[in-house]
């Protein structure tokens, strides 16, 4: 039993580790490559990606986890986290010429098109997450926790 909550905590915090850790090395890494004004506009559209991360779920992920019944709650998680990714790309579309223009950014707009797709994969992540949280599998939240700021890293070269 010791042995198995120490490789759960063992992968939670590896997780979390490369998580907090490739993000940064990935931001650098772009800025070095762009230049100040094209690294602000990655920067935006790293703000719109964490925008949505704050609304994705609104906390169902914590409620399945614990509820015994949970088969219909997955899919009404899958359902509001697909609703909410497309409400916002649709959103984006809207605003992101007028956030071009605003800006005097012509590639703004395209670019925050481009980053905000992030967000259908977010969302489409979104009950696998919670089934592994539920199942307390460890090792591939840690794989996530690391691949999801290394794609927004690799957003950042598409500039």
């Amino acid at each position: 039993m010791h042995s198995r909550f120490g490789r759960r905590i063992g992968w939670n915090i590896l997780g979390t580790a490369a998580g907090r850790l490739i993000g940064p090395l990935a931001q650098i890494a772009i800025a070095r490559f762009l230049d100040p004004a094209q690294f602000g506009l990655f920067a935006i559209g790293v703000a719109w990606i964490a925008l949505f991360e704050i609304l994705k779920d609104l906390g169902l992920n914590h409620a399945i986890i614990v509820e015994e019944d949970r088969r219909c709650f997955v899919s009404l998680q899958f359902f509001v986290e697909l609703s909410i990714a497309t409400v916002l790309f649709v959103i984006t579309l809207g605003c992101a010429p007028v956030l071009a223009a605003f800006l005097h950014e012509p590639e703004m707009g395209s670019i925050l098109v481009l980053m905000s797709l992030q967000m259908f994969f977010l969302a489409i992540s979104g009950p696998l997450v919670t089934e592994h949280m539920r199942t307390q599998n460890y090792r591939v939240l840690a794989i996530r926790q690391a691949v999801i700021p290394a794609t927004m890293g690799i957003s950042g070269w598409f500039l």
